[in-house]
């Protein structure tokens, strides 16, 4: 799949789970959770024991029927880690040009982090086309609407603290997507095998897209 039809998937499904500590034996479970309640987008932390693995087993079970990312890449030598792996997308909480070249280089869609319009405008010169707004929820909505103002052709993901109340918030203040870890892939329900809870939540959120979609917005 090319690095358009990844960069456009982003944004029409606009919902990324993030799997993050999660039992590397359960990984493929989460992701068939995650599909049934409509989630078609789901990255797996470099700081997660066994990332690489979960990544490679994640593709192998969904095939083209969920895209799988990399998070927490904070170097080039990782995201060449993650994308021999299978990752399609590479997520950063922060901005390093190695990491970014190496994904254009092959063909991977690089998004990282950035929480200030500086930071927004240099990542787009090293070579981004989508960027990660961190710490989303800590820093607000008003204040990432407030970057899009004179940077609007920047697209933003929101990523930290993403839950069912602030969720719509952030996609009506500009946000292209979302990044989802504990509010959706709660640990405490893998950890019970409690697989069906993951599926519901994962109904919350795109039901939340859907709603959207209807009315227009």
């Amino acid at each position: 799949m090319s690095k358009t039809d990844i960069l456009n998937a982003i944004k029409k499904y606009k919902i990324t789970a993030i799997v993050r500590g999660t039992e590397a034996e359960k990984a493929t479970e989460v992701a068939r959770s995650l599909y049934a309640g409509g989630i078609r987008l789901i990255e797996v932390t470099f700081n997660t024991e066994g990332a690489a693995e979960m990544i490679a087993a994640i593709k192998k079970e969904m095939g083209d029927k969920m895209h799988v990312g990399a998070g927490t890449v904070l170097d080039s030598e990782t995201a060449k880690q993650a994308i021999y792996a299978g990752a399609e997308f590479i997520l950063s909480p922060s901005t390093d040009r190695g990491m970014i070249e190496l994904c254009n280089t092959y063909g991977k869609v690089a998004i990282p982090g950035i929480a200030t319009p500086t930071e927004a405008v240099k990542a787009m010169k090293m070579g981004a086309e989508i960027i990660k707004f961190f710490p989303a929820a800590a820093s607000g909505s008003n204040y990432m609407k407030s970057i899009k103002g004179p940077l609007d052709h920047v697209e933003i993901i929101a990523v930290g603290g993403i839950n069912l109340d602030n969720a719509r918030e952030f996609l009506d203040k500009g946000a292209v997507g979302l990044g989802i870890g504990s509010s959706l892939v709660n640990n405490d329900y893998i950890e019970n095998n409690d697989f069906d809870k993951i599926e519901n939540k994962a109904r919350d959120f795109t039901d939340i897209i859907e709603n959207m979609r209807a009315e227009g917005a």
